[in-house]
């Protein structure tokens, strides 16, 4: 389990490098939390533009 977790991690962490050279680092990962045997985990997210970000989606990959 703590495999995924970690994987999770760094997945998400690769995903947001290549979001943020795209949209010019308009969206940062700011913490990403989730306890080793948890299904849920909290994700914060920081807006570095003026304007309003709406209907955020994306995609988690457990390998």
């Amino acid at each position: 389990m703590m495999k995924k977790v970690i994987s999770t991690i760094l997945c998400f962490l690769l995903y947001s490098s290549i979001l943020a050279q795209v949209d010019n680092n308009a969206v940062t990962l700011v913490s990403f939390e989730q306890d080793a045997f948890d299904y849920d985990g909290t994700l914060a997210l920081k807006n570095n533009t003026q304007e309003d970000i709406q209907n955020v989606t994306f995609q988690i990959i457990y390998l």
